[in-house]
């Protein structure tokens, strides 16, 4: 026998187990503040078919390289679901290059070392407001005739693997729900996290550290922020075992259990960065000094697959520290 509740998280409710955390009645459902963040937070772009899109290039290319041979990235080949046999190769050109990260390039509180790239018809970057998807026609009157080219390419493919309920272009399906054109006046640090798995993984990215300019790709929620500090201190919060407590009642489950958190973590109240606030401060710093711990272990990795190097990251993380990281946000959540 067992007894339920039920519980609620912002307008979100589920039936669990009793005695789990935060059990709402149904007059405290009105009263819920959810995260300041969770405007501000977006999904990324569709980099799809991932064997038109993402792209090895050779080495020492950069933006100000004029133009550069690109090919289909092998591993993204390898899980790519349209179209998987695709291969080509041409010249694009280089400042319609940018980096992005799948959701298995996150680990806790860092990324791999060794981003995608993938190639946008585009005239400006996300540091630029008018950052925006074009025609072929309008590439070519900015001068980016190579990009042009492989858009049209890459275009006359997508209309053979597409389904019939796929209507638009390429260049306009990338801007589903404007998630590319919204990443037009990114600031310098990215806080990124994934859509799925059984817990929340996030990363600080400085966009100004990167060869080509960042751009969020789809399964991965972005936003972004002047701040060194604030973005530290939101990867604390979204990494928290604290977080993952509240809100695996109210995830869909799959065969392996909970999955896919989505923007249900930014359900969780969690108020706006104040630099002057000493709890916030000392939480900034924690999450700054385990994403350092986390970028010298990286490389040791043992584990392949994903979940697993994971679970092997956290496991490097400096016990006291993450203990320290679990009061302050249970602290600042619920103050």
């Amino acid at each position: 026998e067992v007894t339920f509740d039920l519980a609620y998280l912002g307008k979100r409710s589920a039936w669990r187990k009793a005695g789990g955390h935060a059990v709402q009645d149904a007059s405290a459902k009105s009263l819920f503040t959810p995260s300041f963040y969770v405007r501000r937070f977006r999904q990324g772009a569709i980099f799809y078919p991932q064997t038109l899109m993402i792209v090895e290039t050779d080495s020492g290319a950069t933006p100000q390289s004029g133009d550069i041979n690109v090919r289909t990235n092998e591993e993204a080949a390898a899980t790519a679901q349209i179209a998987p046999t695709l291969r080509w190769e041409k010249v694009v050109d280089a400042s319609t290059v940018f980096s992005t990260y799948a959701p298995d390039h996150l680990l806790p509180f860092c990324l791999k070392p060794n981003s995608w790239k993938v190639v946008l018809p585009v005239s400006t970057d996300p540091h630029d407001s008018s950052f925006a998807p074009q025609d072929p026609s309008t590439l070519r009157k900015s001068g980016r005739v190579l990009t042009a080219d492989w858009l049209d390419m890459a275009e006359a493919k997508w209309q053979e693997v597409r389904k019939l309920r796929e209507k638009l272009p390429l260049w306009e399906r990338i801007d589903y729900m404007k998630h590319l054109s919204s990443q037009g006046g990114m600031k310098q640090y990215v806080v990124l996290y994934t859509a799925s798995g059984a817990r929340t993984v996030a990363a600080v990215l400085d966009t100004k550290a990167n060869t080509f300019p960042f751009v969020a790709r789809d399964k991965t929620y972005w936003t972004s922020t002047s701040s060194e500090a604030e973005a530290h201190y939101l990867c604390a919060f979204l990494n928290s075992g604290y977080v993952h407590e509240r809100i695996k009642d109210f995830m869909t489950r799959g065969l392996m259990g909970p999955r896919d958190t989505h923007k249900r973590v930014l359900d969780v109240p969690w108020p706006e960065f104040i630099s002057t606030d000493v709890q916030h401060a000392e939480l900034a710093t924690l999450g700054k000094t385990l994403a350092g711990q986390a970028m010298t272990s990286v490389g040791q990795l043992k584990a392949t697959g994903t979940g697993r190097a994971r679970t092997e990251l956290r496991a490097t993380l400096d016990a006291v520290d993450c203990a320290r990281l679990e009061y302050l946000v249970a602290k600042i959540s619920q103050p």
